[in-house]
């Protein structure tokens, strides 16, 4: 445990590699300027509290050519811009698991570059307090997969935003008080099946998109609002 303040940006060598933190007490990497981490291999990085300090673009930056980045049990807030981001190129799969992300100015989960990824799977993470989305996957040629689920996600401009993904699913999550979407799938007909999902209080809950089964819209009462 304990704090780690970095001054510059750090790009990791190209090889696997594996960070684990404090389970309980997680270390901090923070920074004083906009620095961030590159990554340019596969990578597994657990227990890490990743902290911008109002001063850093991003958290991580995502290189060509890892063929699986895991996240799992980080803590991702105050950053300038996103938290978790492509740099250049493709990558493989991207896996986020049990983090939380508040404070980030722009996206949290952010593959604005059509293809950047191949295959993006976020399951029992939380989301509030972001600038624009919480998660924006873009496809073009490549047959991209998403898995979302159980997710929270409150107070951003627009929740979830998947744009031509071939195939995956979005469910059993809550979306609540984005001043956009809460959940934007495109075009219309995508195979991406929505369910089981709770979207309250947004300015459009699924955009043009129908939702399937056990879809609601409802307060779910918060338990710490």
């Amino acid at each position: 445990n304990g704090v780690y303040h970095e001054t510059d940006n750090i790009d990791l060598p190209p090889i696997p590699l594996t960070i684990i933190g404090h389970p309980d007490k997680h270390p901090i990497w923070t920074v004083s300027g906009t620095r961030q981490l590159g990554i340019y291999d596969a990578i597994s990085i657990q227990g890490i509290q990743f902290d911008g300090n109002n001063a850093a673009s991003s958290a991580l930056r995502i290189h060509t050519p890892p063929k699986t980045v895991l996240i799992n049990n980080c803590k991702f807030h105050s950053f300038l811009q996103d938290a978790i981001t492509e740099q250049s190129g493709t990558i493989g799969t991207l896996i986020v698991r049990n983090s939380i992300f508040y404070n980030i100015a722009q996206t949290a989960l952010e593959f604005k570059t059509p293809d950047s990824c191949e295959e993006l799977i976020v399951e029992n993470c939380t989301f509030y307090d972001i600038g624009e989305k919480a998660i924006h996957l873009n496809a073009e040629v490549l047959q991209i997969h998403v898995r979302l689920k159980n997710l929270t996600i409150h107070k951003c401009v627009g929740g979830i935003w998947v744009e031509n993904v071939h195939s995956g699913e979005i469910t059993n999550c809550i979306v609540t008080n984005c001043r956009s979407y809460g959940i934007r799938v495109i075009p219309t007909n995508s195979p991406i099946k929505i369910t089981y999902t709770c979207a309250y209080n947004n300015q459009r809950p699924y955009g043009e998109t129908k939702p399937d089964v056990g879809c609601i819209e409802t307060n779910p009462f918060y338990l710490d609002a």
